[in-house]
């Protein structure tokens, strides 16, 4: 944007309301949210129009939230995630955006969804920086499950829809000669020998994670949307009953790829 900025105090405050609540609940404005938000130094009337046009969606529909359901009732809990990346999909600085969502018994618990440090000149790039930054975030909350008593059985589920990536990093005879990478695919491959995760492909269809590195059409926005978010009950919205039961409201299960890795190991763990 070039320019004097336009209303700077009233953007920074809707932006800064707008963070605290796709923080919490709302996972389906969290790229918006972060799009926006990288302009609060300098906003434009266009800025203002999209801000405007995302309290409209809101408004339409605040009756939309997280149900969150208790396990199988098997006593097995499961940590399972889903990673994506846009390449260079900042047009401005070109640098790639990455989106993570991580689940705990069907039910989210963490998204993530922000601009890349670096700029990476490929797409398998992009996809591998994501995919380090959604392996620490497992590492992390596999600790936090197990001091709250809550012990994770065998490695957590890790969904990717780049099939080089998954390769490269589940296959212990695969190399990686780029430098500027290596720290990522070390610390990548180390948590899959550890058996901390299980990296496995899905197509990019059925990646939930692809809602927070771009824009979708309003179709595949639905659809995600649809996995993760439902109608809750409030006396705000005057609704008698949640719309859905623990049966149909967790995201539906992905259709894993047939071209996984050969050297898959079979666990007790069945894909969410």
């Amino acid at each position: 944007n070039e320019g004097e900025p336009y209303e700077l105090e009233l953007y920074r405050s809707a932006i800064g309301s707008l963070i605290y609540l796709a923080t919490w609940t709302r996972v389906d404005i969290a790229y918006a949210v972060s799009a926006l938000a990288a302009h609060m130094a300098n906003p434009s009337r266009d800025h203002h129009v999209a801000l405007r046009h995302l309290l409209y969606y809101l408004h339409g529909t605040r009756d939309k939230g997280i149900t969150y359901h208790d396990n199988d009732g098997h006593g097995i809990n499961k940590l399972y995630g889903f990673v994506d990346a846009d390449y260079a999909g900042d047009k401005s600085t070109r640098r790639s955006v990455s989106g993570i969502i991580l689940y705990v018994n069907d039910n989210p618990i963490k998204w993530y969804s922000k601009r890349q440090n670096t700029i990476e000149t490929s797409t398998y790039g992009a996809e591998l920086v994501a995919m380090r930054i959604a392996v620490e975030f497992i590492m992390e909350f596999r600790y936090k499950l197990r001091m709250m008593g809550m012990p994770l059985h065998g490695p957590s589920l890790l969904f990717c829809d780049n099939k080089g990536v998954v390769l490269n990093t589940t296959l212990p005879s695969s190399t990686l000669k780029k430098k500027h990478n290596a720290i990522t695919y070390q610390e990548t491959r180390e948590a899959v020998a550890a058996n901390i995760i299980k990296i496995l492909h899905i197509e990019g269809t059925e990646n939930v994670a692809d809602i927070l590195t771009k824009p979708l059409e309003g179709g595949s926005f639905r659809k995600h949307v649809g996995k993760y978010m439902n109608r809750i009950p409030g006396p705000f919205w005057g609704v008698s009953e949640v719309h859905g039961t623990p049966s149909n409201v967790p995201h539906e299960v992905p259709k894993v790829s047939d071209q996984e890795p050969s050297r898959e190991v079979k666990n007790d763990l069945k894909p969410p």
